[in-house]
């Protein structure tokens, strides 16, 4: 969990995975489904967000619509106020959010029957299924409804998720590129003094150089696709300030740096791990068989492939 409690409390974004303007919440096709959610929904309606992060569907809904008492859950340990600032677009709406971390989706603080709606966007499924769907049943009066966006196994989110851990695999390679950029931090701050180094420092600070350009090389010549470069050159910008700014470089810093890398790949692993199959699907199926009146899933198509899961349970 550390590595979300890291991203939460570090990151000046309300969804996971966000870059540009999807950090400020959902865009396109998942903002106009859950508009279209909200526009059903009574004026005060009580609504729980489901596994939240920093809020991004939570503010969807109260930008949508003021009067809706919004809480927001997290098993991360999440407080989005200490990121954000009267003058963001996104203040206002989330001073007015109840947010609970460290909260787990199978143990939820609420009083039973006391939500109207629970919705979650890719949140869900990092849960324990049976456990979740008990609590999400309890804390929904009757008749309530929670409604899911769930990642699909078969997505083209799914697919980049795997293609990103592909990339991070081969960055991690034994005596690969992240192990030369510690043995080349290490280097750095053996230089006492950086601006004149000795004839022997010149020598070796070359030599690491070109040993590193070539893996750069190599590393790049083994995507095979546009998109698994795209990755390839968005984790490898997060490395190339080591190398760059070598001056200020010592091994602590690209420790740092490795450790960063490293918790983007367990967050991605997290996604992997819980992306649903259609066996997946028919198994929280079979859970909803006792506690709910009905359940029935559906699928989110793009142009460009499957998007998500929808999820629709009625208590």
């Amino acid at each position: 969990m550390q590595h979300w409690n890291s991203y939460w409390s570090g990151t000046k974004s309300l969804n996971s995975f966000a870059e540009g303007e999807h950090s400020q919440g959902y865009v396109g096709k998942i903002a106009s489904f859950w508009q279209n959610i909200f526009n059903t929904l009574p004026q005060l309606a009580t609504i729980l967000d489901l596994a939240s992060g920093n809020g991004g569907l939570a503010v969807l809904a109260k930008q949508f619509n003021s009067g809706f008492d919004v809480f927001a859950s997290d098993a991360a340990n999440i407080d989005p106020l200490l990121l954000y600032f009267p003058s963001d677009p996104s203040y206002q709406h989330l001073k007015s959010i109840n947010f609970y971390g460290n909260t787990l989706s199978e143990n939820l603080v609420f009083d039973s029957g006391k939500f109207d709606y629970v919705i979650s966007q890719f949140g869900f499924e990092y849960a324990e299924s049976a456990a979740a769907l008990l609590e999400v049943n309890r804390v929904l009066k009757s008749g309530g409804e929670f409604i899911a966006l769930i990642h699909h196994q078969d997505s083209f989110i799914s697919a980049d998720c795997r293609l990103g851990l592909k990339v991070i695999n081969n960055l991690n390679q034994v005596d690969g590129l992240l192990t030369q950029l510690q043995d080349f931090g290490r280097f750095c701050q053996t230089m006492e003094n950086k601006n004149h180094l000795s004839p022997k420092q010149q020598i070796q600070f070359k030599q690491k150089n070109v040993n590193l350009l070539q893996l750069f090389k190599e590393e790049q010549s083994k995507c095979s696709s546009e998109d698994e470069l795209d990755w390839y050159n968005l984790l490898v910008k997060e490395l190339l300030p080591a190398i760059i700014n070598w001056q200020n470089t010592d091994e602590k810093k690209v420790i740092k740096i490795i450790e960063n890398l490293h918790s983007f790949q367990r967050r991605l692993q997290d996604q992997n791990m819980a992306s649903q199959s259609k066996l997946d699907i028919e198994g929280i199926k079979l859970l909803t068989n006792n506690n709910w009146s009905s359940c029935k899933f559906d699928v989110v198509n793009l142009r460009n492939g499957v998007l998500c899961w929808v999820m629709r349970a009625q208590k």
